[in-house]
């Protein structure tokens, strides 16, 4: 996370990253949603840090919290284009 602290522009690119590489996949027959929701969180966060750095905000608590839920949901949406579940049949007209 430090290569981000105080960096709303770093942090702006990897939003705009993770929301090319969500269009590039959902065009081939993905799942891109969850990536989706992981650049927004990123553009949230870029956001934020712009404010935080524009008051000058230097004691950072919050990152307790935003660090991990980031990594989460990045980890979620980039697992989740690679994962594709197997369907299983429930249908009753087997028998």
């Amino acid at each position: 996370m430090h290569p981000f602290i105080m960096h709303p522009e770093r942090i702006a690119l990897v939003a705009i990253l993770l929301l090319v590489v969500s269009i590039c996949f959902s065009t081939a027959q993905r799942r891109a949603w969850p990536t989706i929701i992981a650049g927004a969180g990123w553009a949230v966060f870029a956001m934020w840090e712009w404010y935080c750095k524009s008051r000058g905000y230097n004691i950072r608590i919050d990152l307790l919290v935003i660090a991990p839920v980031l990594y989460a949901l990045t980890a979620w949406g980039l697992l989740s284009m690679f994962w594709r579940r197997n369907a299983v049949s429930t249908d009753c007209d087997e028998f």
